[in-house]
């Protein structure tokens, strides 16, 4: 029942805004993406959401930000309203990059805006990595796919046998969480559960890592982090910088893992700063 009188408030709230949700058949899955056309002339962004969650991660920022750009928020595959098909329960990240691939050349024949979110920063670099020519700018926040020392401690935060496990993953996640999302922990709990989810973390191994890759991104890249992150330690961007030296760091103090969601404003006013004027 609160989940789905969640997604209708996220249908809700991305009408509002001028989104409409449509469905692309993708081979084995069905994207869903909350989209809006912008004015002629503008670069198209595409928002990619983390592990777990879904394109409503976006609905706070973008309705600070007020763009009038091309905007595609794209449910990865077996998350929100995009569905795994012929039997499949998860998806690969190599099997994700290919899916991103088909979306993206669907959506638009313009090279995109990229921004992604923890998981979807991993496959925003990735993509970004494969198709050059498709990505005009990276964007990336408090990404997981660099390799570094103690990495192997947000898997382990994700695998979940209990609530009081997702409870330590959110206090991980969050500098400050706040009470009124405390009733979701369940369905949290569930959600993190299923086959798509679990699955998909155990067939990461250590090919799949961005490490080897890093320096052929040559497109501008900017990183915006919350300082508090618990679950992806800092040294990550250390190592972004070692491998990609052009790109530009912006902090978000008082922060943790989901600036999108803890300091909306202030990542929407970091966007404003770099993006062009719409």
């Amino acid at each position: 029942m609160i989940i789905q009188l969640l997604h209708r408030f996220i249908r809700t709230r991305y009408s509002r805004m001028g989104f409409t949700s449509e469905q692309y058949e993708i081979d084995s899955c069905r994207l869903h993406s909350f989209q809006k056309k912008g004015r002629d002339g503008s670069t198209p962004i595409v928002f990619l959401h983390g592990l777990g969650t879904s394109s409503s991660t976006w609905i706070k920022v973008l309705s600070a930000l007020r763009r009038k750009d091309t905007i595609a928020c794209l449910d990865l595959p077996g998350h929100g309203f995009s569905k795994i098909k012929n039997g499949d329960a998860y998806f690969t990240l190599k099997q994700m990059d290919h899916a991103l691939d088909q979306f993206i050349n669907r959506f638009t024949a313009l090279p995109v805006i990229l921004v992604g979110h923890s998981l979807g920063g991993w496959l925003a670099a990735r993509y970004a990595v494969d198709h050059p020519d498709r990505v005009r700018r990276l964007i990336l926040i408090n990404h997981a796919g660099v390799q570094y020392e103690g990495v192997e401690q947000q898997k382990e935060a994700f695998t979940i046998n209990s609530v009081e496990d997702v409870r330590k993953l959110l206090r991980q996640m969050w500098y400050h969480y706040p009470w009124y999302y405390q009733p979701f922990t369940s369905s949290i709990y569930r959600s993190l559960k299923k086959k798509q989810i679990t699955q998909f973390i155990s067939s990461i191994t250590e090919v799949d890592f961005l490490n080897p890759s890093l320096s052929s991104l040559t497109m501008p890249l900017d990183i915006f982090w919350g300082t508090e992150d618990r679950l992806i330690s800092m040294i990550s961007l250390e190592v972004m910088k070692q491998h990609v030296p052009q790109l530009k760091a912006y902090f978000i103090a008082r922060c943790g893992h989901v600036p999108q969601l803890e300091s909306p404003r202030a990542l929407a006013a970091l966007f404003s700063g770099i993006l062009p004027s719409p």
